[in-house]
This record gives C-alpha cells, sequence and structure tokens, in this order.
C-alpha cells in the first residue's frame, strides 16, 4: 500500500512539474507578443489587413481603424501556443467581436455567427491569408 500512495504522489509531482514547465512556455511567448504588438511590424500588419478589408471588421461590417482595432489570433495561442507569433494566424477585428471570440477554437466560433457573418469572415481570410489557409482553419481536426 505504501508503494502504491509513494508512486501517486511521484506521479502527482511530474503532473505538476509538467503543468507549470506549460505555463512559463505559455508566459514567455505572451510577453514576446506583447512586445512584438508595440512594434511598427504590428502596426503594418494592422494597417495591411485594414487596407483589405476596406477599414471595417471582417465579422460586424463596424468601422475599423488602428486605434480601435485588435488583433485575433484565429486558432486561439491558449491551444497552440507556437502560432503565438506566426501572422497567418492573425485577424484585425473590432475589440467586440475578438472578446465574443475569446479562446475558442476558430470552427465552434465561426459556427456561432450567423451565415451573412460567416462569409463575411471567410471572404476576409481569404482575402488576408488565402483560400488554403480558409480551408485549414475549416478542418474537423482544428477543433483539437
Amino acid at each position: 500500500m505504501e508503494t502504491c500512495l509513494q508512486l501517486f504522489n511521484q506521479m502527482q509531482g511530474a503532473k505538476l512539474r509538467a503543468h507549470a514547465a506549460v505555463n512559463r512556455v505559455y508566459s514567455q511567448y505572451r510577453e514576446q507578443y506583447q512586445d512584438w504588438r508595440q512594434t511598427p511590424e504590428a502596426r503594418q500588419l494592422i494597417e495591411q489587413q485594414l487596407q483589405k478589408l476596406g477599414d471595417i471588421c471582417p465579422v460586424c461590417q463596424r468601422g475599423l481603424a488602428v486605434s480601435n482595432s485588435t488583433i485575433d489570433h484565429l486558432e486561439p495561442k491558449r491551444n497552440h501556443i507556437s502560432k503565438t507569433l506566426c501572422q497567418d494566424n492573425m485577424l484585425v477585428m473590432c475589440w467586440g467581436c475578438n472578446t465574443h471570440k475569446g479562446t475558442q477554437p476558430f470552427v465552434l466560433w465561426r459556427r456561432q455567427l450567423h451565415p451573412f457573418r460567416q462569409q463575411s469572415l471567410d471572404y476576409a481570410i481569404m482575402q488576408i491569408h488565402g483560400e488554403a489557409r480558409l480551408a485549414e482553419l475549416l478542418e474537423p481536426t482544428s477543433l483539437q
């Protein structure tokens, strides 16, 4: 009995260490993203996307400018940490739409949208990232 308890405690300790390591990596990527967000490169990305989108939110169609836009990670940072700084995972949208999406997987979030908004979002992704990227986002495996 004592051996089982020791083994259980060892497993719990390993689990806690692994969780702490994941949190450290996530924090590092988050800091790198926050630093990048303040760069001219980030501003240029926003300006380029806004120009392609006609200065409107690709989801709700409200007017957007650099000052009132956010960068959404199509595949959430929490689930796809390695894509935190990948520009093909970023789409400019308004704060409200980005907040509504939260950390939901893209496919699940998209399903909640009105069909008109789905079409608008799909068109925006094709304009910014291309048809292949949209197809990749819509794959069933992107739910993971």
